[in-house]
């Protein structure tokens, strides 16, 4: 969203939005191994990026694959 001092809430914790690529311990759940010492950002885009890719590539008609498939996720 682009502001690091809007507030966020991530499993029931406030905090702004830079405070866990500041320090991901801040982050209210279990990081996996391989996630530990990386930034909120990066393991959003981690999460994301193939999506952004789709989205990139083939405009809006990705929106039709990407609800279809993760309309019942919630973030």
């Amino acid at each position: 969203m682009g502001n690091p001092k809007g507030l966020v809430h991530v499993g029931g914790v406030r905090m702004t939005a830079q405070e866990p690529n500041d320090d991901p311990s801040r982050l209210p759940f279990r990081l996996a191994d391989h996630e530990r010492g990386r930034t909120a950002d990066a393991m959003w885009e981690e999460a994301i990026g193939e999506l952004r890719k789709m989205v990139e590539r083939d405009g809006d008609a990705a929106w039709d694959h990407i609800v279809r498939e993760y309309d019942q996720f919630a973030v």
